[in-house]
């Protein structure tokens, strides 16, 4: 059996009873937060075996704020099983977003199946995702709507390379969101995709992008050029 540990937020025999008993809602949803709590502490095998088999039960709830609380507790746990994982990521968007967004144990593979459905606000949650792979973000540049997009390139930590940058420059050539999620990294910029940037911005992001300590020497004299290109059409439009 689960053992009572000392603290109330974790799962104990009694709350293992009273969800036989008492099968209401908020019962169901308390035992999935406090699962959450439980999973990575040192359980014995069959105390593990007894708490995924409760995190399977749940995972199939027919109340979405069970699922939901069960979501949220486990979002960043590396013991959640792969199964339940799968399972939460393919639900509805309040019990998928939190599992999309941090749980280590979704493979790439099932990342792109999710991104490949089309909801943007799971492409999105995806795009959030700490240390994203440069396979998956480029099936999201590819395929991800401007918001997610735009999410992709202002994630510091994900691993986009030059072709996914300039992959997401074609899809979006006016898009702000994106212009301004990739100038928004803390990381180098290839010298290609500063200067195919200089081309597309606008004015007032144009000026950011000069500001980046990484742009190259060519580029600035291209800002420059624009600069003075923008000045002289100023002044004949003031004279008119």
């Amino acid at each position: 059996m689960i053992k009572k540990p000392p603290s109330g937020v974790h799962l104990s025999e009694a709350d293992v009873t009273r969800l036989t008993l008492d099968k209401s809602e908020q019962n169901r949803s308390s035992v999935a937060q406090k699962l959450g709590h439980q999973i990575d502490t040192g359980l014995s095998a069959e105390e593990r075996g007894i708490a995924e088999d409760i995190l399977r039960s749940l995972a199939h709830d027919v109340a979405v704020t069970v699922r939901q609380a069960l979501a949220e507790s486990l979002k960043s746990s590396p013991n959640l099983p792969k199964d339940v994982a799968q399972t939460l990521a393919r639900d509805v968007e309040e019990v998928a977003l939190p599992i999309l967004q941090h749980t280590p144990t979704l493979s790439d593979d099932e990342l792109i199946e999710v991104v490949a459905s089309g909801s943007e606000l799971k492409q999105t949650a995806i795009a959030q995702r700490p240390n994203l792979s440069a396979t998956v973000s480029d099936v999201l540049v590819e395929q991800g709507t401007e918001n997610a997009v735009a999410e992709l390139m202002r994630n510091g930590t994900a691993q986009i390379n030059e072709k996914g940058f300039d992959r997401a420059l074609t899809r979006f050539p006016d898009s702000n969101k994106v212009h301004g999620g990739i100038l928004e990294r803390d990381t180098t910029l290839p010298n290609k995709v500063t200067a195919r940037l200089v081309t597309m911005v606008s004015d007032q992001l144009l000026d950011y992008l000069v500001k980046r300590q990484d742009v190259p020497e060519e580029v600035a004299v291209d800002f420059l050029l624009r600069s003075r290109e923008r000045a002289t059409m100023h002044l004949f439009s003031d004279e008119d």
